[in-house]
């Protein structure tokens, strides 16, 4: 399949718009559902959480170490691990989305800002081997949208038991 530079601005669309998508599903939960596990023992705050710690460590880490050095070795990283030593599970929902919101606004720009031919760099991933920058950021938005279609599953399988006889439906 040939990548055309148009996939590369779809995927820091889908970056940039992220945030504002997860502040408009978590902002219809109250704390007490933010907290509740709805999938795979993941509440929605540990979700977003996880994208905040993928955000410092994950594709777009990954990118700048590939744009910064020559073929980085790019250790792979326990996001479970991360995740149970991280202190953000303390932090409010819309405090988490806001925090990423921030991170995320810094990383789109300069995204948006480099060279073609820095996407086509290469690290040496721990696991995968050779890995360009374009891949990380194509997986970075590959991972956001399958997130974002998590949360929204979260958001509703908190009201399914409450549909009384339109569970029929």
């Amino acid at each position: 399949m040939v990548r055309m530079a148009d996939d590369r601005g779809g995927a820091i669309d889908v970056l940039r718009a992220t945030p504002g998508v997860l502040e408009l599903l978590a902002g219809a939960l109250r704390e007490d559902l933010a907290e509740t596990p709805a999938d795979a023992d993941w509440s929605p705050r540990d979700l977003v959480c996880h994208l905040v710690l993928a955000e410092e460590n994950g594709a777009m880490a990954r990118i700048r170490a590939v744009v910064s050095d020559d073929q980085p070795l790019l250790l792979n990283w326990d996001d479970e691990e991360a995740l149970r030593d991280s202190n953000l599970r303390l932090l409010p929902i819309g405090v988490l989305v806001s925090k990423l919101a921030d991170m995320r606004k810094e990383n789109v720009a300069w995204l948006a800002g480099l060279a073609p031919e820095a996407f086509s760099r290469t690290g040496r991933h721990s696991e995968v081997g050779k890995v360009r920058g374009e891949e990380f950021l194509f997986h970075a938005a590959y991972h956001d949208s399958l997130h974002i279609s998590q949360l929204a599953r979260m958001v509703g399988v908190q009201f399914d038991p409450l549909r009384g006889a339109l569970k029929a439906y």
